[in-house]
């Protein structure tokens, strides 16, 4: 809840901005919600399965940025507020992966 109210009254500074992919399901969650909370088949970008879109907006997959960006402004969210959230999670990821080799 503290990242959405964070993002109603402004971006959060990257410095408040934890490195996981939860942060970014929360935001994913709350742009949803914000636009009435539509099927994930009615945002599903073409370059993305339904069942991958759902997965995103519940906050178990991170996406790559293009598909990420198309289902945002589907949402109608800017995706430039999400961006590094993103980051972050897509780093926190990398490192994930890393760490089971």
């Amino acid at each position: 809840m503290r990242l959405l109210w964070q993002y109603a009254w402004g971006m959060p500074s990257p410095n408040e901005m934890r490195s996981s992919a939860g942060d970014l399901g929360a935001a994913l969650r709350g742009a949803r919600l914000a636009a009435g909370f539509p099927d994930p088949a009615i945002v599903c970008p073409p370059n993305l399965g339904v069942a991958e879109a759902r997965m995103a907006l519940e906050g178990e997959l991170v996406p790559d940025w293009p598909a990420l960006s198309d289902i945002l402004v589907r949402l109608g969210a800017d995706p430039s507020r999400f961006e590094q959230l993103w980051v972050a999670a897509r780093s926190a990821q990398r490192a994930i992966r890393e760490g089971e080799r």
